[in-house]
């Protein structure tokens, strides 16, 4: 008996619920997928449903096709913010730009982890982590002077293991350190 309710219940809305989503979304194949999902929500709780007059189950057909659209124009605009958010990004800083930079951190990075302990010690809170001198002479329990010496080495290190472009910006990046 339920199957042929069930069948009834379908051909008798299927395209009234259809035409109904049409109006929420532009695209036909999306109205049916959203009505296909209200059938299923509706299989979901038949047990219920079925014992409920015509009216009760035509109801929840269209309150549920109109929620599964409201749904879907929600998830479209999620989806679109997301496009625009990542194409502004893009606009703004090109991958290319990201990669070459992430590339070029490396390289410095390598290069640090090369310096002898104490030169690394200052290169690393100076260059990377952007700390001022009397910050790492603290941390480090040194005098600035000895975090100045200290970075005068790393660079003399540093320059010849370095890429041009790697050094410019290890220059033009982490060496504006002040007092």
């Amino acid at each position: 008996m339920y199957p042929q309710i069930l069948e009834l219940v379908f051909k008798t809305h299927y395209s009234k619920l259809v035409f109904f989503a049409l109006r929420y979304v532009s695209d036909r194949e999306d109205a049916e997928d959203i009505v296909q999902e209200a059938f299923s929500k509706f299989l979901q709780k038949r047990e219920s449903l079925l014992n409920e007059e015509e009216n009760v189950i035509k109801s929840f057909l269209y309150q549920t096709v109109r929620n599964e659209s409201l749904n879907y124009l929600k998830h479209q605009k999620i989806v679109h913010n997301h496009i625009s958010e990542a194409e502004n990004e893009e606009i703004q800083e090109p991958v290319l730009t990201h990669i070459i930079h992430s590339e070029i951190i490396a390289q410095i990075r390598a290069a640090i982890a090369e310096l002898p302990a104490g030169c690394r010690e200052v290169a690393l809170e100076l260059f990377i982590e952007g700390k001022k001198y009397h910050e790492v002479a603290e941390e480090l329990a040194i005098s600035v002077h000895t975090v100045k010496a200290r970075r005068k080495r790393a660079l003399a290190f540093l320059k010849p293991r370095l890429e041009e472009l790697a050094w410019v910006m290890l220059l033009n990046c982490y060496t504006g350190i002040t007092e």
